[in-house]
């Protein structure tokens, strides 16, 4: 075997454990050190850079069964760590369509924002930085008023920064706290959809601990890991296990161990996306972090990303078969 050829088999071994490690930090330890959180939670485009080397020294020195195993490698990576995921066929005939937007906080455009909901034409809006009090107060009760395809007003239920808006009437609404001092909170509803009652829960997960200074890098990331694993053990203890979707901004990639707690009890909708789903940024989306959860009783049927030109993030529309 030629040196070549060597450093090739040498290079691919390295590849797949460097693989296997990342599952390890990402998927296992993740949240529980700090270090291994922010790897987590970073986009992982930079994390793909070292299985790039191996895959072409296998081809310069034509060894092509480290060809395939080094490709192999990279879409394990693009499946596992970076999310892409294949559209399966929707059905084409789902019971109820929702979308999740976050309204940022810069200006909101109104045209753009009653837009996308024309277009989109959703049963529930599920709204993030939406605070009643703020200047954007107007600009929501527009697009809530204006938005409906059929011109009936929609009805509206908020708290805090989120709040939810259905063509039909919401009840039982309640609002929790998510994390103690950080003034964000989960609104929770009751809806009754084409005879069916369902649930519908708006989450928008604050980023860190209150007093967490980016001046003490450790404590911060510390803190960060840990107000997510709070928000969602706060969530899961709120909602019932049958019945419900669940949508916000949970500042949250497809990764780690805060994510996985939820997607043991609750279905991600995205299984019926395609692509990598990015949702954030809008310009130059590198991460999804916008979700839509239904419980396992639901059935999602398709999903996408929008960008709707009103927002930071980009919307998610999905929609939902219900038993």
């Amino acid at each position: 075997m030629s040196g070549r050829n060597r450093s090739a088999l040498a290079l691919t071994r390295l590849a797949a454990a460097y693989l296997l490690s990342l599952l390890l930090i990402e998927f296992v330890i993740a949240e529980r050190n700090p270090i291994t959180a922010l790897v987590t939670y970073i986009p992982q485009h930079p994390l793909l850079l070292p299985l790039l080397p191996p895959l072409l020294l296998s081809l310069l020195s034509r060894q092509w069964k480290l060809v395939v195993a080094n490709l192999l490698l990279l879409c394990l990576f693009l499946v596992l760590l970076m999310g892409f995921n294949a559209r399966l066929p929707a059905s084409g005939d789902a019971d109820l369509r929702v979308m999740t937007i976050n309204l940022a906080r810069s200006a909101v455009s109104v045209k753009a924002a009653l837009g996308a909901i024309a277009r989109e034409k959703p049963d529930i809006i599920f709204i993030q930085e939406a605070r009643p009090l703020s200047a954007k107060s107007d600009a929501i009760r527009a697009m809530i008023a204006a938005g409906h395809p059929s011109g009936v007003p929609w009805r509206l239920a908020r708290t805090a920064d989120v709040a939810i808006a259905s063509r039909r009437p919401l009840t039982s609404i309640r609002s929790i706290p998510l994390l103690e001092g950080s003034g964000r909170r989960l609104l929770i509803a009751q809806v009754v959809f084409d005879g069916r009652q369902i649930t519908v829960a708006c989450a928008h997960f604050s980023t860190n601990l209150r007093g967490a200074s980016r001046r003490r890098p450790m404590a911060y990331l510390r803190g960060s890991a840990r107000s997510r694993i709070i928000q969602v053990r706060t969530l899961l203890a709120a909602l019932p296990a049958r019945r419900t979707v669940i949508a916000g901004d949970f500042n949250l990639p497809p990764r780690g161990i805060a994510f996985s707690m939820i997607s043991r009890k609750y279905k991600d909708t995205f299984s019926r996306g395609s692509g990598f789903g990015y949702t954030y940024r809008a310009d130059l989306p590198v991460t999804r972090i916008d979700h839509v959860f239904v419980s396992k009783d639901l059935a999602p049927a398709a999903w996408r990303a929008v960008d709707t030109g009103a927002s930071d993030h980009r919307a998610v529309v999905a929609e939902i078969e219900l038993p």
